[in-house]
């Protein structure tokens, strides 16, 4: 659920809008996985709902989460 950027795993920096299924989403201190469809799985700390979820970083999709919609600073891929 936590994480931070470490330069020795072998993540390649990809554009958001090149996404695919696998690739990791990096947030500051956070970290997911893109699924597709504009999903992606991570864990959350939030009290309502803490445990391993899927979110949507589109609007008006079933558990949007605007929060980190916006906050993305990386996205990565290791192939």
């Amino acid at each position: 659920r936590n994480s931070w950027h470490n330069d020795l795993y072998p993540v390649k920096p990809i554009a958001v809008d090149n996404m695919m299924p696998g690739d990791l989403i990096r947030w500051d201190g956070h970290v997911g996985m893109y699924i597709g469809n504009s999903r992606f799985i991570h864990c959350t700390g939030n009290a309502s709902d803490y445990k391993c979820v899927i979110s949507s970083l589109t609007a008006n999709c079933e558990n949007y989460r605007p929060d980190l919609a916006s906050t993305i600073i990386g996205v990565g891929s290791i192939f």
